[in-house]
């Protein structure tokens, strides 16, 4: 990993609005986080701390079927975090770099071969593929602390900027159910281009359409957001901070609505949804029957979640 420029990528775990492990620290030693399960169904990937202590976090896999956890990658000194499957199946994109502030885009086949850098451009924040692997969500920081969404073409290696027309943050982009519009969360900023302490009243989930730009807004109320996932059965399935602040994992229609929270109280705080892929399940992360952060699931109908991972070590 030497020699490497490492994007400024900004991660989910460095967002005000989510507070998750942003350094080495042994309080989150063999906690697991944002969850991706592969094609077939079989495989979950997911970014653990389970290493010595002060360590940080690397890439694991577990099967559905036999249950049995293994280490994927192992870089010392090097952060990897929110992993994404592949379309195929063969291959699993994560960000990874040595601190939070620097972090780059990677891939790895899924048998753990095939290490590589893959993304070097304005883009910020681990991205959301398209379902053909051949395009990126991200999103552009600007100097005035604003940002608009951004589209990386991996075929052609074009970054393509989207002007949401919402002066603020635009962030944590995911693609529609169709992939034909893109969802994301805006906070408002001042004029120092820092976001208030408080949410402001254009603060929340919209939804834009790259191509005429038209804007939808998806909740009535200020939501601070992340990690959302369009799902067939007509919802919107997120992460965000309950009344207490407490982050759980809720959801509203596609069309917008009041948030319903999700995950149980006695799960919280709860983590990146993700579907399986029958979409039948959700999965998340949350807390485990020993109280620490493991990756559970859930049936999308309802249901009380199961907790997927168990092991502390590799």
């Amino acid at each position: 990993m030497l020699g490497v420029k490492f994007l400024p990528f900004v991660s989910a775990l460095a967002l005000t609005l989510v507070s998750l492990p942003i350094a080495a620290n042994d309080d989150h030693q063999g906690q697991d986080f944002a969850p991706s399960a592969s094609p077939d169904g079989r495989h979950i990937v997911y970014y653990s701390y389970r290493g010595a202590p002060g360590d940080l976090s690397d890439l694991y896999v577990v099967d559905l079927v036999t249950g049995i956890e293994r280490q994927l990658t192992s870089s010392p000194g090097i952060f990897e975090i929110e992993p994404q499957w592949s379309a195929n199946g063969a291959e699993i994109y994560f960000a990874a770099g040595p601190s939070m502030k620097e972090l780059a885009l990677y891939s790895v086949n899924a048998d753990g071969s095939d290490y590589r850098l893959r993304y070097e451009g304005l883009g910020y924040g681990p991205p959301v593929l398209s379902s053909d692997n051949n395009r990126g969500l991200f999103w552009r920081d600007y100097e005035d602390g604003t940002s608009d969404l951004l589209i990386h073409d991996f075929t052609t290696g074009m970054d393509h900027t989207i002007e949401t027309g919402l002066a603020g943050k635009n962030q944590s982009p995911s693609w529609s159910d169709d992939e034909r519009k893109i969802l994301f969360s805006f906070r408002a900023v001042d004029e120092n281009g820092r976001e208030f302490d408080t949410p402001q009243s254009e603060d929340g989930l919209y939804k834009i359409d790259p191509h005429t730009r038209e804007l939808t807004r998806l909740t009535r109320e200020p939501a601070a957001a992340y990690a959302q996932v369009s799902a067939p059965d007509g919802f919107l399935y997120f992460m965000a901070e309950n009344s207490a602040g407490v982050m759980h994992i809720y959801r509203i229609p596609d069309e917008g609505g009041t948030p319903e929270q999700v995950s149980p109280d006695t799960s919280g705080p709860a983590y990146f949804p993700a579907l399986s892929a029958d979409n039948n399940t959700l999965f998340f992360s949350g807390r485990g029957l020993s109280g620490r952060t493991r990756i559970l699931s859930m049936p999308l109908s309802g249901g009380e979640p199961g907790q997927i991972t168990r092991t502390f070590a590799p």
